[in-house]
């Protein structure tokens, strides 16, 4: 009867660290897809600074956008990288370039780009993904 009893603990704590082991990967494999949705939308963030910058000033060649652990509701700090450079065979457009690193300066950091042609002097956005 003790050995019954015995191998019936053993089955059930291997269940119950199956169990702890799948929802530990479960909220690390959440959190991992909560920041690159969070990521994509810095990215988008940076384009749409990039675009009010340059209806400001057509001079505006891009800048380093570092916001800090906790503003607006970050859970840790990021860093956008925002490039522009003058189209060619298009003077009246940029071609804007955004480089997100968030969480900046940690192990399991997301990495994001976007480009985008953006009108040198006003507010429409044409992405390009």
């Amino acid at each position: 009867m003790l050995v019954v009893v015995m191998v019936c603990v053993a089955v059930l704590s291997m269940l119950t660290i199956t169990l702890v082991r799948s929802v530990i990967h479960s909220d690390r494999q959440l959190k991992l897809e909560e920041r690159t949705v969070q990521a994509d939308w810095l990215a988008q963030g940076g384009l749409d600074r990039a675009a009010a910058r340059l209806a400001v000033s057509p001079e505006y060649q891009g800048e380093i956008w570092e916001i800090a652990e906790g503003e607006g509701g970050l859970d840790g700090a990021a860093r956008i990288e925002i490039t522009i450079a003058p189209l060619a065979d298009l003077p009246e457009q940029r071609e804007a370039t955004v480089f997100v690193t968030f969480p900046a300066n940690t192990e399991q950091t997301n990495r994001r780009s976007r480009t985008a042609r953006l009108p040198a002097a006003a507010s429409t956005v044409h992405r390009k993904e």
